[in-house]
């Protein structure tokens, strides 16, 4: 909850990021891919922040809200939330929902969750261009009972979907398309604060980049991966491979059902053959080199790797990955992994393993990760 001020008047604003992993990726009909985010909530009658300036007074379809006693209760009929003793927390805000009779509700895919409270996320979601509000207007009565039982989000905001309620699912709309630069290495993987956000798959001249994408589960690591992989599978110049080792992401049903055997695997025993497969590769091309420019003729190869922190507790698998990331760089291999931790008993005690998948691109999606990434830098 935070409040966004415009003069002297104070706007009360509910800035909620419906998680990353909601934001999917499909194919379509005919073979293109297509994705869903926060442009969705058009249809129920929020506006982008930059056709209003700031807020919008347009109403929210099927969107109701309750403030009684201090306590706020926002409903949106897939999820609900509750701000208990509100009255007594913020004068400020318990005078603008009484003054104003609304509270205005932001959509946003540009900030984290964990990084949402207080009127900097809104500052931020503002200047990316990249919110849509709408207003829901208070009823001043006694809550229904169904109603009572929603989560507030207190300032580790645990609970975007209460449980009992459905979270939402959202329909697709078209996919602008691959936007990888060869002259750069880069794609658009999103929308920033500061504007187009690009990810590196390769330095010219240099070689390919490997990753690391970790964070608690339902934070969007697995839906940034697949967004990587679409980029370098479009691109031309890689040739990717996807590995689901516990089969519990999804790619059997997605992506992987249209990828040929030698290019996905959701088994323990194919995760590990693309991994010794890999090894082999890097030791041939480091010996024959040319390979620091990924081409049609000679493309970069990377494993896309889910469950890093369960496949790493195998020495001898931490082993070939470190061999493959380290070396691999000129070789034109790299690996870009998930995680739900990098405790150092998940990577059977590689601070080095996990130093080099993240030295170049880390995707932190928490900031125990980001910390916890930062102490193991700070140690050489």
């Amino acid at each position: 909850m935070a409040t966004g001020e415009d003069g002297a008047t104070v706007e009360p604003v509910l800035l909620v990021n419906p998680s990353r992993e909601r934001v999917r990726i499909v194919q379509g009909e005919h073979g293109h891919w297509i994705a869903a985010g926060a442009y969705e909530w058009e249809s129920r009658g929020l506006v982008r922040v930059e056709e209003t300036g700031w807020f919008s007074s347009a109403a929210v379809a099927d969107a109701h809200a309750w403030y009684t006693e201090g306590t706020l209760t926002i409903d949106l009929g897939e999820m609900t939330w509750v701000f208990r003793d509100l009255a007594n927390e913020s004068d400020k805000l318990h005078r603008a929902l009484v003054e104003l009779g609304r509270v205005t509700l932001g959509i946003t895919t540009a900030i984290d969750p964990e990084q949402m409270g207080g009127q900097q996320a809104l500052v931020r979601a503002i200047s990316a261009a990249d919110v849509f509000f709408g207003a829901v207007p208070l009823t001043l009565e006694e809550v229904p009972p169904e109603f009572t039982a929603g989560q507030g989000m207190p300032d580790d905001f645990d609970a975007l979907f209460p449980p009992g309620r459905e979270a939402i699912e959202l329909p697709v709309t078209p996919w602008a398309g691959p936007s990888y630069d060869p002259a750069t290495g880069t794609f658009q993987l999103g929308l920033g604060p500061d504007g187009p956000m690009r990810q590196a798959l390769n330095t010219p001249g240099v070689g390919v980049h490997s990753g690391l994408l970790v964070g608690p589960p339902e934070c969007g690591k697995t839906n940034a991966l697949r967004i990587t992989y679409i980029e370098a599978l479009y691109a031309d110049v890689f040739y990717p491979l996807l590995a689901d080792p516990l089969a519990r992401n999804g790619h059997g049903q997605a992506i992987g059902s249209k990828l040929p055997e030698e290019m996905f695997t959701d088994t323990w025993d194919g995760t590990v053959q693309f991994l010794e497969a890999l090894a082999h590769m890097v030791d041939y091309r480091a010996r024959t080199g040319g390979f620091t420019n990924p081409t049609k003729e000679a493309p970069g190869v990377l494993l896309f790797l889910e469950d890093a922190d369960k496949v790493f507790t195998d020495a001898r698998l931490a082993d070939l990955a470190f061999h493959s990331v380290t070396v691999g760089e000129s070789a034109g291999v790299g690996i870009i992994a998930t995680a739900e931790k990098i405790d150092l008993e998940c990577f059977s005690g590689r601070r080095d393993l996990i130093l080099a998948l993240g030295r170049k691109s880390l995707q932190a999606f928490s900031e125990k990760a980001l910390a916890q990434f930062q102490v193991y830098r700070s140690r050489g």
